[in-house]
């Protein structure tokens, strides 16, 4: 009886456990552009259409779109300090899951926005590449969640320019330690 009382305790504090993320009235449809034969030049205006016909509909508040859902299966990217050039695994501070999303994506998965702004429709193809970090991320590569406007790579030497920091998520499983 003790065991599993331990066990039922565990299970009710990891229902408690913060997502970084709010999933209750969210509906989840997953959509394969590829291979529904949407060419890549064509996609971000497939998508946008897409988007903007979900939030169209009756009782829907907002519609976002990523590559990933939480809990779905994340890889992750080796991580580099702006500084380094050579874009290499022994070079790399650490490893780091990466989900592109849409303008809106934040305020749908109910994950708060710490400091900086949101990506918008003018964050596209031919312009800075710009990323939103959450807070570990900030602290284990600059030693500040204050890290707004300051810059890394991962696999592209162009970089990516921090536009915002979120709070922090799970990502592969309730339990997991942040990253």
């Amino acid at each position: 009886v003790g065991s599993s009382l331990v066990a039922l305790l565990g299970m009710a504090r990891a229902l408690r456990v913060p997502l970084g993320i709010n999933p209750r009235g969210v509906t989840l449809a997953q959509v394969d552009l590829k291979v529904a034969g949407v060419p890549d030049a064509q996609s971000r205006i497939v998508a946008k259409r897409l988007l903007d016909a979900a939030a169209a509909l009756p009782g829907v508040t907002a519609a976002a779109a990523s590559d990933s859902v939480p809990f779905g299966g994340v890889s992750g990217l080796a991580v580099y300090r702006w500084e380094t050039t050579q874009l290499l695994l022994p070079y790399a501070v650490f490893g780091a899951v990466c989900i592109s999303v849409s303008p809106g994506y934040f305020q749908v998965a109910g994950t708060h926005l710490l400091a900086g702004r949101d990506v918008t429709a003018d964050d596209k193809r031919g312009s800075p590449i710009v990323a939103i970090v959450n807070e570990t991320f900030a602290r284990r590569l600059f030693g500040t969640t204050n890290a707004v406007g300051k810059r890394f790579k991962l696999f592209d030497p162009a970089g990516f320019q921090i536009i915002g920091v979120v709070e922090d998520g799970k990502y592969g499983s309730a339990t997991e330690e942040p990253e």
